[in-house]
């Protein structure tokens, strides 16, 4: 049996888990996928969000993502709030990013091969052991038996995880029953619409298809037969304003039922290993931004294996950092899909809904604090600023140059999250040290005399306007 050594072994191909190997090996850590899949015919096609750009920027892939070809533009039309008149602002925007799951997943795989990442496909895991001296995984790739040894383990095995782990429920029990149907009309369009006890989200395909996707309670199908499931959906879909033109096209291939429960772990991160996008938690699906959440944990993720791997005397450091990324990101979303589910008031009495409009767990509302959403203000050269009562300064672990470490961080209730760099500068540098209150004048000059990068009126007015400083 062959050996092959890795400071990092990702098991599972999917977005999450490439988006975190790609990011290791662009910063030199020697990494390897394992992906059991091999290419397919099938379809599944979603939504994504803005939120992907980002992560393709920072690993520097945009272009070669938009050379390739994978998304597809659609017109969107929502009916939510009531049933006459489309939600224009629901979503905050009127056009929908559609992908192909497998062309999309193929993307990235190509990406890792083209970064010199080793790719162990299709591959099955016959055996894991670990020690003090690290990890052991037995592979079997057609049929050819191979062993990896890796300092350290990522799972990206998606909902069912490859280490096993306890999950905590976020959200009613929900199902996801998903079909393509065969239909003429070749115009993009997507829809989103509200049912009694349902929600449905459509969208045109490139073939002259139609891909459904129907989120209900889990006991509306259960104990059917797939006739019965069937007859049940097409019924929902004949009774609403946008889907029943196509209620009675039939289906390319068997309906699809799927676990759409929003879940998380609680420890994402041990000694050893760490779990990425759906093996660490699942969002409520209304928002579409599954696939972005997943590959922002990849991306955070690397950050923290890299700390562990360098500086391994951080570890409880990163462990708090992970968790606390988890748990924000989960109560912010929570807070959003609760608040969009309570504006159907049509259907106020119907389970689904009454059901999704409460949160399961902690929420937080979120809070704008990006600078250029200050309003410039007039600040005389007299003026005089003090840090609010509610303003404090915090040690916090945070991300500098991929790395966790602790750092000076400024919180308030208004910000949506601790703030360790204004403009690139470490707050720490920014605002020298005062007791009571300091000039405007003062202020502006030492900024702009240390810092040119910073706008400081614009900065001042930011911190005014979110009320971390005051006048005095």
């Amino acid at each position: 049996m062959t050996m092959q050594g890795f400071d990092v072994c990702v098991i599972g191909g999917g977005p999450s888990g490439c988006i975190t190997a790609l990011s290791l090996a662009i910063r030199g850590v020697h990494v390897c996928v394992i992906e059991k899949y091999v290419p397919s015919d099938a379809r599944s096609f979603e939504s994504l969000t803005d939120g992907i750009w980002p992560v393709l920027d920072a690993i520097g892939i945009r272009e070669s993502f938009l050379k390739a070809a994978l998304l597809n533009f659609s017109p969107k039309i929502v009916l939510w709030e009531n049933a006459a008149e489309p939600d224009v602002n629901f979503f905050n925007n009127d056009v929908s990013m559609i992908v192909d799951r497998s062309r999309f997943n193929e993307f990235f795989l190509k990406s890792l091969q083209d970064f010199g990442v080793a790719v162990f496909r299709p591959a099955i895991v016959t055996r894991t052991k670990y020690s003090t001296l690290g990890w052991e995984v037995d592979l079997s790739v057609y049929g050819k038996s191979s062993r990896i040894s890796s300092r350290f383990v990522v799972d990206a095995c998606g909902k069912s995880g490859f280490l096993p782990q306890k999950k905590t429920r976020n959200s009613p029990r929900t199902i996801a029953l998903c079909g393509t149907l065969q239909n003429s009309d070749s115009s993009p369009m997507t829809y989103v619409e509200a049912f009694p006890q349902a929600w449905c989200w459509g969208s045109s395909l490139p073939n002259k298809g139609l891909t459904v996707m129907m989120f209900s309670d889990s006991d509306t199908f259960n104990l059917s037969s797939k006739r019965e499931i069937e007859e049940k959906w097409r019924s929902a879909l004949s009774q609403s304003k946008f889907f029943s033109k196509f209620s009675s096209c039939p289906l390319s291939q068997n309906l699809i039922l799927r676990n759409a429960t929003a879940y998380c772990v609680a420890d994402p991160l041990q000694d050893s290993y760490i779990k990425v996008g759906d093996a660490s938690f699942s969002l409520d699906p209304l928002s579409s931004s599954g696939v972005e959440k997943a590959m922002h944990t990849g991306l955070t993720a690397s950050a923290v294996i890299r700390t562990i791997l360098n500086k391994p005397a951080r570890l409880d450091l990163c462990k708090k950092f992970y968790c606390d990324y988890q748990s924000e990101t989960i109560a912010m979303h929570i807070f959003w899909a609760t608040s969009s589910y309570a504006k159907v008031k049509r259907f106020d009495e119907s389970p689904f809904w009454k059901s999704r409009s409460v949160s399961h767990i902690r929420a937080i509302a979120p809070r704008q604090n990006d600078i250029e959403f200050g309003k410039v203000c007039d600040i005389k050269n007299d003026t005089f600023f003090q840090f609010s009562k509610n303003t404090k300064f915090e040690k916090r672990p945070c991300i500098i140059d991929s790395m966790v470490c602790e750092n000076t961080v400024l919180v308030h209730p208004n910000l949506a999250r601790p703030i360790a760099f204004v403009s690139g500068v470490d707050v720490d540098r920014l605002f020298p040290r005062f007791t009571d209150r300091i000039n405007a004048i003062g202020l502006l000059r030492y900024w702009a005399e240390n810092f040119p990068s910073v706008n400081g009126v614009r900065t001042a007015a930011w911190l005014l306007t979110n009320q971390v400083m005051e006048v005095s």
